[in-house]
């Protein structure tokens, strides 16, 4: 099927994953990448469409053909940044397709094959997000039916984006949609087998996190329903915003071949971004950033592993760059967050300035496509606003979510291999001249001694 054009306008370039339901095509229209995707029709039902040889239930075939045209319209009706934009449903043809953001990254089960289960504070900040995509179906009186690990995606840049939006069916409502949610939170948790927290054969310096993935995991079990599953994750996270802002050192005794010694493990957890969410998210259940970057499939191609950071970065913990302490930082993760000047501060160091200019400017391209107004969300984006003389590049932009009384200022920039996220959150019906000016001094700081480190 490489090559074939979808109405006149989808060329199809590659296979998103195995099975060839998914790929990769080129809207010759406006000159950009999306996803489609293909949606089954039973054999037997296609055989009763007009036209088809006669032996099947009269008009089965059409009807089955126009529920599943209404599921796709439904999923294009709906907007939020946790979820999957549909852009296009084709009818024509056997079988329809439905064209959608290209979410350049992997499914959850596919990062987690690569980096291992999560911290415990990334897993409540992305059960609140996926809480608050859901909420905007469930308002519609419709439910997911489909949170699984295979749908959840995770982009390059981080964030999280839910696919696959399921048919209604009487088994499907939303409080089978939070016990699915709770189910891939565990397994992401992690995926299927925690360690006991006092395992003789785990590492000392992973206990803690290993303690709290527990009691994270033990919590969500008890939980009876969506409010309760959201006051879990946003404590959670809560939790590690104190642990993100407050680095402590805990002395712990192990024994070793030359004896026994101490050892001083650094005691990390989550990201400020993390913080700055799960912040808001205790005092206003249901906020959510908008900070996506593209979108697509669970079977996009894997997000990047959590590997050391580049040689190119200035130190293998930015951050502590940034924040100086006398800590020593052994990163095993490519991303960063500090708090600065009151703004979180999130660092992601790329493996060369090629691939770091190549994100920004999808990050560029994404937040210039979520400008305007959404209905559902009563939301307002501002423009991108280039900032010159920030960074190797930089743009700022603001976001109101008028249904959350949520209002955000951020900066995107670029130093070398490093795209850096800077974020100020709070209550309110309009971003203030004071969030601006924070977001802007704190990305200054962050800019100024982070290029001081050359």
């Amino acid at each position: 099927m490489r090559g074939t054009v979808l109405a006149g306008r989808y060329t199809l370039v590659e296979p998103l994953g195995p099975g060839g339901g998914t790929w990769l095509a080129r809207d010759e229209v406006l000159h950009r990448d999306v996803a489609v995707r293909r949606i089954p029709l039973p054999a037997a039902r296609l055989a009763d469409e007009p036209g088809a040889a006669a032996g099947g239930r009269p008009g089965s075939g059409a009807g089955e053909r126009e529920r599943v045209l209404a599921e796709a319209r439904f999923a294009a009706s709906l907007s939020h940044p946790g979820l999957v934009t549909v852009h296009d449903v084709l009818a024509s043809g056997p079988q329809p397709w439905v064209v959608m953001d290209l979410i350049r990254g992997g499914s959850l089960d596919r990062v987690m094959a690569a980096e291992g289960p999560l911290e415990p504070g990334r897993v409540a900040a992305m059960g609140l997000r996926l809480l608050d995509a859901l909420a905007v179906v469930h308002a519609h009186g419709h439910a997911h039916g489909a949170v699984t690990p295979g749908n959840v995606l995770i982009a390059a840049t981080g964030e999280t984006v839910l696919a696959g939006l399921g048919p209604a069916t009487p088994d499907t409502t939303p409080a089978v949609d939070v016990r699915m949610l709770v189910t891939t939170l565990m397994f992401a948790l992690d995926g299927g087998s925690t360690p006991h927290p006092d395992h003789a054969a785990a590492s000392p310096a992973v206990l803690p996190r290993l303690r709290e993935a527990a009691a994270l995991r033990a919590a969500l079990a008890r939980a009876r329903d969506g409010a309760e599953v959201r006051a879990v994750l946003a404590g959670a996270a809560a939790r590690a915003a104190v642990v993100a802002a407050e680095v402590h050192t805990v002395p712990t005794e192990v024994g070793s071949t030359s004896g026994r010694r101490t050892l001083w493990i650094l005691v990390t957890a989550a990201t400020a971004l993390v913080a700055t969410v799960a912040a808001l998210a205790v005092a206003r259940p249901g906020t959510a950033t908008r900070d996506s970057t593209a979108a697509t499939t669970a079977s996009a191609t894997p997000a990047p592993s959590r590997s050391r950071t580049s040689a190119a970065a200035p130190s293998p913990d930015p951050c502590a760059v940034v924040v100086p302490t006398d800590r020593v930082v052994p990163s095993r993760s490519s991303t960063c967050s500090v708090t600065v000047d009151g703004a979180g501060v999130t660092i992601k160091t790329q493996p060369n300035v090629d691939t770091a200019r190549k994100v920004f400017d999808a990050l560029r391209k994404r937040r210039q496509s979520q400008t305007g107004t959404s209905k559902v969300e009563r939301a307002v984006t501002t423009p991108v606003k280039n900032v010159p003389g920030l960074g190797d590049e930089c743009f700022s932009q603001d976001t109101t979510v008028g249904i959350l009384s949520s209002v955000s200022s951020n900066v995107w920039l670029r130093v070398r291999t490093m795209v850096i996220e800077v974020s100020v959150m709070g209550n309110g019906s309009a971003v203030t001249s004071e969030m601006r000016d924070t977001a802007m001094r704190a990305a200054r700081t962050t800019a100024a001694r982070l290029q001081g480190n050359s």
